[in-house]
């Protein structure tokens, strides 16, 4: 008797290396989905906010992305539905250039920097703009720049 296997188009951001989403990745590679009867393509793509665009384009059936990231494209008003939650904390960090060590203490010592994100969009990103406006009463001041290489290069500064 053959089954027949659920497809399932899971848009990924990131590789096995990032802890955050190592079940997704580790559930396919040893075989848990077709265990459970899925089918599954995981696509691995540069950010969370390009997965997101994946499952609201309908290149993708679930995107892999931080919560506050789902909050926000409900608070745009996309119709989404959140099914499990991958992690219990928050777990980013904010990396500061050899070069501004000895100047950067706080959120605030970071006035006039650039900074790199993964995607404009991304969880990092919302997450510097959230910390932006704690500290400066919402007063944009920083060059935010996003891709990988923008990521590199601000820590190069």
């Amino acid at each position: 008797m053959r089954i027949t296997l659920l497809v399932l188009r899971i848009a990924n951001a990131g590789t096995v290396l990032q802890t955050w989403d190592m079940p997704v990745t580790l559930a396919d590679r040893l075989g848990y989905y077709k265990d459970e009867g899925l089918d599954v393509t995981l696509e691995n793509l540069p950010s969370t906010t390009k997965a997101l665009e994946a499952v609201l384009g309908g290149s993708a059936d679930v995107a892999v992305c931080t919560y506050a990231q789902a909050l926000h494209v409900v608070a745009q008003g996309q119709r989404i539905r959140s099914f499990f939650v991958l992690t219990k904390r928050d777990i980013k960090v904010l990396v500061v250039a050899p070069a501004a060590r000895d100047r950067t203490r706080r959120f605030e010592d970071l006035k006039g920097a650039l900074i790199g994100v993964p995607a404009i969009g991304s969880a990092a990103h919302l997450w510097v703009k959230y910390y932006e406006q704690l500290g400066q009463n919402g007063s944009s001041n920083k060059r935010i720049l996003s891709s990988r290489r923008a990521f590199t290069e601000a820590l190069k500064t």
